[in-house]
């Protein structure tokens, strides 16, 4: 397949299923681990794909922290909620650091644990505001999907991000206040 073949089939899929990403430029759902995150503060989603491959053969830097990576998700979540767009490094750096926070999730060793050969990961993660350690702070909660189809459905993302939420103010009124 061609790469401007590639390009096409991956902007349908996506459109077939209700994401309305522009030009794609990114690999295939298909081939892909996809990332998915709502950002509760915004109103902003997003959709970031990665091939296997590119994803599998990443690996974690140990000196890297966890909170650094989910603030500057959080602040490229921000500037894409105003449409303003990603400067170099940022375009650069988004995925790779969504790895990173992404393999030091316990969601993601559950997910190898219990994912078949060549299955897509699908994570989806929930910006909350964190008012209750620090006026800026934010909080990431990551949980895994396994679709019935190549992708969820802007709907099917929706809704699993809604119901998700309203189970962690149920669960965790402490995050909320």
């Amino acid at each position: 397949m061609t790469i401007k073949t590639e390009k096409e089939t991956a902007k349908s899929t996506l459109e077939h299923h209700g994401w309305n990403m522009g030009i794609f430029n990114h690999s295939t759902p298909d081939t892909s681990h996809i990332i998915y995150i709502r950002d509760f503060r915004t109103k902003h989603s997003q959709l970031f794909t990665i091939s296997k491959n590119d994803f599998d053969n990443s690996s974690v830097a140990e000196d890297l922290p966890v909170d650094e990576c989910v603030n500057f998700v959080g602040q490229i979540m921000k500037k894409m909620a105003k449409r303003k767009p990603l400067d170099k490094v940022e375009n650069a750096t988004i995925v790779p650091i969504l790895v990173h926070y992404i393999k030091k999730t316990r969601s993601y060793e559950h997910w190898k644990a219990v994912s078949g050969k060549g299955e897509s990961l699908h994570i989806l993660l929930n910006i909350y505001f964190d008012a209750v350690n620090d006026a800026n702070a934010l909080r990431m909660r990551p949980f895994i999907v396994k679709p019935q189809s190549v992708m969820l459905t802007a709907k099917e993302f929706m809704d699993c991000t809604a119901m998700v939420h309203a189970d962690d103010r149920r669960r965790h009124p402490e995050w909320f206040r």
